[in-house]
């Protein structure tokens, strides 16, 4: 009980803080790709097969969270069903990562999305918190420490006819012991002055999803994946967040 007590006051400083920084949402326009993408996976003893052959991939639009000392930065991205008949309506999926200002460099303006994939320096997790689970709070402070050289995160949401998962929650829950993501290959997109994402991944993932906005029940979900990563330039966060 002691526990949970404490998590729910670091988790309402957490909103208090989240509201105090600057954050900004920016709408994009459809991505529309000539590469094939796709997520397979496993959930409640059926097979799943979103690809955009049968899917719109979409971009969900700019996120951008601006701190004192470090930036985050994502383009979400969807596979969503235009039909209205497929069981499964919609996957969102995108890898993120807290970088310090002073490590962003405007000459090369892919640096930061380098950092958040190179995975032979980074590892990648599932967050239980949308924003960080490898944030650690400072109550007397009342301020998040961010470390430098922290893991990438990555966030999976899925929403079908009956329901909505996600793999962060904002209850107190707990992460699966044997959840994981790897990325397996990085693939640089040679169109990418054309498109919108100069990336490429591709990888694997086991990880349980809750149910619901304030679901405390969870789902396992395993599968793999091919993805696009969106353009979010170093110029950019920091033109964004100063």
């Amino acid at each position: 009980m002691t526990k949970i007590i404490h998590f729910l006051i670091v988790f309402a400083a957490f909103i208090l803080n989240s509201c105090s920084s600057d954050s900004h949402e920016e709408e994009v326009k459809p991505v529309e790709p000539t590469n094939d993408f796709y997520v397979n996976f496993n959930m409640k003893g059926f097979f799943y097969e979103i690809s955009n052959a049968d899917y719109a991939l979409r971009s969900q639009g700019r996120y951008y969270k601006c701190a004192k000392d470090w930036i985050d930065g994502a383009i979400k991205i969807s596979l969503e069903d235009s039909t209205d008949e497929k069981f499964i309506t919609e996957v969102t999926f995108w890898i993120n990562k807290k970088v310090f200002k002073d490590e962003l460099n405007s000459s090369n303006n892919l640096s930061y999305l380098g950092r958040a994939l190179n995975t032979s320096t980074t590892s990648i997790g599932f967050p239980i918190i949308q924003n960080g689970y490898y944030e650690v709070y400072d109550l007397e402070n009342s301020v998040f420490l961010v470390n430098r050289n922290l893991s990438a995160e990555a966030q999976l949401y899925i929403t079908t006819k009956d329901g909505f998962y996600r793999s962060t929650s904002v209850v107190p829950n707990e992460r699966d012991p044997g959840s994981f993501i790897v990325v397996e290959r990085v693939i640089e997109n040679k169109e990418a002055d054309s498109y919108s994402y100069p990336y490429i991944i591709e990888g694997k993932f086991v990880v349980n999803v809750f149910e619901g906005m304030y679901g405390t029940t969870s789902q396992i979900v395993e599968g793999n994946f091919r993805w696009p990563i969106g353009r979010i330039e170093d110029s950019e966060l920091l033109s964004v967040c100063g």
